[in-house]
């Protein structure tokens, strides 16, 4: 009887091919999520310098506008 259970018992290692290849998907899987996590904070930080720069337009406008208002009224 002990010749059909084979090696001890029935614990089989797991097969290293199939454990490697779920590895692999899963990294993949969680680099995409990474790759993606950055694109939108690339994005954000160039709506908010977008955002800077328009502002300061905004205000470099406007402080002329004073000037030229400022020289009429005198």
């Amino acid at each position: 009887m002990a010749s059909k259970r084979g090696r001890g018992g029935g614990f089989r290692p797991p097969e290293l091919k199939g454990t490697l290849g779920t590895l692999l998907r899963t990294t993949l899987h969680q680099a995409g999520a990474v790759a993606d996590a950055a694109r939108d904070a690339l994005g954000q930080g160039r709506a908010r310098l977008d955002d800077a720069r328009q502002a300061r337009r905004r205000t470099d406008a406007l402080a002329e506008l004073g000037e030229i208002v400022l020289e009429l009224v005198r």
